[in-house]
């Protein structure tokens, strides 16, 4: 690309490799094919539009969106999604690679080949990984996947992605496991405290109708 003067980044690059699978013939031809669709300076949405795969600043926008709990952002990407005549079963499937690869982030600091992207945007989404716990990102991925299985049955896809996405956006963070546990522990804690005072209480009145009837016996007598 450099000997023929045509601007393209390293993004663009991996993506144009990634299709081609290794292909060196085929890498050429995908990138004379992109070339010819966007001219001598490719965006990385060039390459995207022009191979038909999804523009992965695209998926950014909606986990960022999800992120800072922005269901009209999510709306927002749906129509992008629409109005540059992305897949919608593609969509999905990409999503749930990019939060895939959030988790393996969340758990491996050195992932290597575990995440085929460009080294920059690996640094990207550890930065991103860091605003979700690992049991959020496992969450979110179950909701999308429930998503996708609804959308391949649904005479509205749209309407279903838009559903699933500001569902995403707004559903409540799952709290830690230790957190629930100390959370039990102190109402069983309560529950015998109070049980005990019960008992005391219980254990006092007897006692004071006891010394009551001690006290009436004589004068009946």
């Amino acid at each position: 690309a450099e000997s023929e003067k045509i601007k393209i980044t390293d993004r663009g690059l991996h993506i144009i490799a990634r299709e081609a699978d290794g292909g060196m013939r085929d890498a050429q031809s995908i990138l004379d094919q992109v070339i010819s669709f966007a001219g001598e300076e490719v965006s990385d949405e060039d390459v995207a539009k022009s191979l038909g795969v999804i523009d992965r600043e695209v998926l950014k926008n909606v986990v960022d969106s999800i992120l800072e709990r922005k269901p009209a952002g999510c709306i927002q990407v749906v129509e992008r999604v629409y109005d540059n005549g992305y897949d919608v079963r593609l969509f999905c499937k990409n999503l749930l690679e990019y939060l895939r690869n959030l988790t393996v982030l969340k758990v491996i600091k050195e992932p290597g080949q575990l995440i085929d992207l460009p080294d920059g945007e690996i640094s990207e989404l550890k930065i991103l990984s860091d605003g979700f716990s690992q049991d959020e990102l496992q969450q979110l991925f179950a909701i999308l996947s429930r998503g996708e299985e609804e959308l391949k049955r649904s005479s509205s896809p749209r309407l279903s992605l838009e559903m699933t996405l500001m569902k995403m956006a707004t559903i409540r963070p799952l709290k830690p496991v230790s957190e629930l546990l100390e959370r039990v522990k102190g109402l069983e804690e309560g529950l015998e405290v109070r049980g005990l005072e019960k008992n005391l209480s219980t254990s006092v009145s007897k006692e004071k109708v006891e010394a009551h009837m001690e006290l009436e016996e004589p004068g009946e007598s």
